[in-house]
């Protein structure tokens, strides 16, 4: 069963239905889903699909042939690789022709210099190739962000679209596991970050702990190396960025603070954290309104990518333990203690996502277009957000064991008072309920709007 990607396919059936010949760039971190979302889009679709391999040009046309042909293919003489792809759009013997190509890697067929010539010829021939949309799929970023067009050249010019696929949220989730409740998924995603790879990893049947146990803390466990392995396909020196990642991992939010714990220069970690950013690993928090107060933190830095967050702090620094097998003493001690805490981010993200689709709905008091968060030196507002006029809404999220009662209250007027804001709206969420005492109170200063977690 497809989930999910419903903006996307929509694009892509509008750019086909226009028959526009060109191409679309379907890009992003390895096992976000692009290969699933290209399969949804051709299937019932007269297509040809091929993922490219890491070989010569020589040896990608004669794979690529036999593809084509249905493995039935006379010989090992070589053809070029523009002969046999545009085999696959020449109309054939019944006058019947493909409209839709898909190179999945792509960034592999590039290797030899040839297809950059063969997509040009294939969309600027008219007289012998109609409406042909080639749907280019790649997992490197980097390589499509900074060296794609160059490499192209001409190319470059029929580019229709570039769609970058970005983690499931959390209403897919719930369309993933139908039968969690609201806080297995904010474990899932604490855990997984939305990566449709992973997802298919997770075991509905067993419990988180089960599950992360199975998945990372064995040294052949599915999720073992994988960091590393996504990184790798990115990244050079890989050491020093797993010694910055891990750094940030373990709460060392700040450029100094790395610097104490690396001994790297300043500007090297500036460096290193820039590509990281580049590739949607690190982000910076930043806040959306109040930027200039003397209370708030400054410079801070994170790890936007849950599954990298995850096995920096529990994989990285234990391996160890799991290589001498340790691994239900491991989960017993360190990440079971941990991970509730943990989960915080994860039910952020949630109550973020719960928002911004408040908004889409029109159901809040103004346009909100920047959104962000507020780190004090006494506090912190898990989301700020501002509208073009200066209004602002703020959002407190309370994860863990306390629930909401008259102190809390007055907590976050406090935090409010130390950012520096009078938002229009604030909106507490909480995964304890409110007591009855609280609520009454809540209610009756009408300026904290409380949300249960069964209310969302």
């Amino acid at each position: 069963m497809f989930i999910g990607r419903v903006s996307e396919r929509k694009i892509l059936e509008e750019i086909y239905a226009s028959q526009k010949s060109g191409l679309v760039i379907l890009y992003g971190r390895p096992g976000i889903g692009k290969t699933a979302l290209a399969s949804e889009f051709i299937a019932e679709k007269d297509a040809f699909y091929y993922l490219c391999r890491d070989c010569t040009d020589r040896e990608q046309a004669f794979i690529i042939r036999r593809e084509l042909e249905n493995g039935k293919v006379e010989g090992e003489n070589g053809q070029a690789v523009g002969d046999t792809l545009q085999k696959a759009v020449l109309p054939r013997e019944d006058g019947t022709s493909r409209h839709i190509i898909v190179l999945d890697e792509f960034h592999l067929c590039m290797k030899g210099g040839t297809l950059k010539d063969v997509l040009l010829n294939i969309l600027t021939d008219k007289d012998r190739f109609e409406h042909v949309l080639f749907v280019l799929c790649s997992s490197s970023v980097n390589w499509v962000e900074n060296e794609m067009v160059g490499e192209l050249g001409a190319a470059a010019r029929y580019i229709i679209k570039f769609m970058k696929l970005k983690e499931l949220g959390f209403m897919e989730l719930g369309q993933w596991f139908p039968r969690f409740s609201i806080e297995e998924c904010i474990a899932v995603n604490a855990v997984t970050g939305g990566v449709p790879a992973y997802l298919k990893r997770w075991d509905e049947r067993k419990s988180a702990g089960a599950n992360i146990k199975k998945l990372f803390l064995e040294e052949n466990a599915p999720f073992y190396r994988e960091a590393e392995n996504v990184l790798n396909t990115e990244l050079r020196e890989l050491a020093a960025y797993n010694t910055i990642l891990y750094s940030l991992a373990m709460g060392r939010c700040k450029l100094n603070d790395i610097y104490l714990r690396t001994g790297f220069s300043r500007a090297k970690i500036s460096v290193y954290i820039k590509s990281l950013i580049r590739l949607d690993v690190v982000e910076k928090v930043f806040s959306a309104d109040a930027g200039s107060n003397d209370n708030a933190q400054k410079g801070l830095y994170r790890i936007r990518d849950n599954f990298l967050d995850f096995w920096y702090r529990f994989v990285f620094c234990n391996r160890s333990a799991i290589a001498l097998g340790k691994s239900d003493e491991l989960y017993e001690d360190v990440i079971r203690t941990e991970f509730r805490e943990y989960q915080r981010e994860s039910f952020a993200e949630l109550c973020l996502e719960y928002l911004r689709l408040m908004a889409r709905h029109k159901r809040l008091k103004a346009d909100y277009d920047r959104w962000g968060s507020w780190h004090g030196k006494t506090g912190r507002i898990d989301i700020l957000a501002a509208d073009r006029d200066g209004g602002t809404l703020a959002g407190i999220c309370n994860w863990g064991d306390k629930r909401p009662n008259a102190d809390m209250y007055n907590e976050i007027l406090d935090i409010l008072h130390s950012a520096g804001i009078k938002p229009a709206e604030v909106y507490l969420f909480t995964q304890k309920p409110v007591s009855a005492e609280a609520m009454s109170l809540y209610q009756k200063q009408d300026l904290i709007k409380v949300v249960e977690l069964k209310d969302m």
